[in-house]
């Protein structure tokens, strides 16, 4: 008996089938077959694949990078780079040392990279500035970057600083004792390697330290043991086009003198920015307070050794 389906539009819809369930020709049978033959393709696709990733870990490795450009991959954290601020003007040196040459002077505040011997006790580290030169430093004037202190004049606590050493400029922790309690007559020792004048009382206690600078090459300031002498607010030398504030004389026209001033009592920036290294006509170059410091508080006659 025809069904109703078969009625109206002339065929079951079940004609596809024998009654044995094998399926006859026809659209569905194309499609199932189709089907299969792409599955079958696609499974040995995958099992050569994997077996030519298997055999070249080159290509292998071009693959997953392909795949990496596209997909997120958790990759292991790198350790963060350490920092250090210097606290004092600092000077860089070509090896770990005071014997080494001085290639510049870090300013205070600056912050440079610490690259090794930065661990605890270590008394000189190798940094990288941020202008990128690489060199060793005192690192009793150097706190690492999350101890540094909120305020640039802060003194370094004996927990932050890295150790100790030396530094171009005074540090707070230098000062051994005020002048109220210095015991007299002070003297003055002059470095010419460190580029520093401290400022001694008669028990060897440091009462001020400077960063300074000595004469350059072919004007450099004598050594020896000399005594201060004349004393004045200011000079000027129309043969250099240059003078200074707050001189104190220690050798004949040798003095201790304030960064360069122009013609016009103007202060030469780029003059007062080479502190720290040799750069005088043989005198001793200091900041302009320093200078004043000198002025008002060494007496006549006071020791001056220069070495």
């Amino acid at each position: 008996m025809r069904s109703r389906y078969d009625q109206q539009y002339g065929r079951d819809p079940y004609d596809d089938f024998e009654d044995s369930g094998r399926r006859r020709s026809g659209p569905k049978r194309h499609r199932h077959m189709l089907a299969k033959a792409v599955l079958v393709v696609f499974f040995l696709a995958l099992a050569a694949g994997s077996a030519v990733l298997a055999c070249s870990p080159s290509l292998r490795g071009r693959c997953l990078a392909a795949v990496e450009r596209y997909l997120p991959v958790d990759r292991p954290a790198q350790a963060a780079q350490a920092v250090g601020v210097t606290t004092a003007n600092l000077h860089l040196r070509e090896g770990a040392g005071l014997s080494y040459s001085v290639i510049c002077t870090i300013p205070k505040g600056s912050s440079v990279q610490l690259m090794s011997g930065n661990g605890s006790g270590a008394e000189w580290v190798q940094v990288k500035t941020e202008e990128g030169q690489t060199g060793w430093c005192s690192s009793r004037y150097l706190q690492k970057e999350p101890e540094r202190a909120s305020s640039a004049g802060s003194a370094v606590s004996a927990g932050n600083a890295l150790s100790p050493s030396e530094s171009a400029a005074p540090a707070q922790a230098e000062v051994q004792v005020s002048l109220s309690q210095a015991v007299k007559p002070l003297s003055i020792y002059v470095s010419l390697s460190d580029q520093n004048v401290k400022v001694l009382d008669k028990k060897g206690r440091v009462v001020k330290s400077f960063v300074c600078s000595s004469g350059k090459k072919g004007d450099e300031t004598p050594t020896g043991t000399f005594t201060i002498q004349k004393r004045g607010e200011k000079f000027y030398s129309k043969r250099l086009g240059e003078g200074a504030y707050y001189w104190t004389q220690f050798q004949g026209n040798f003095l201790f003198h304030s960064v360069p001033f122009d013609g016009n009592r103007r202060m030469e920036p780029e003059e007062a920015a080479k502190l720290g290294t040799p750069a005088s006509h043989g005198c001793i170059r200091l900041a302009t307070e320093d200078a004043k410091w000198i002025y008002d508080n060494i007496p006549k006659g006071t020791e001056v050794v220069i070495r």
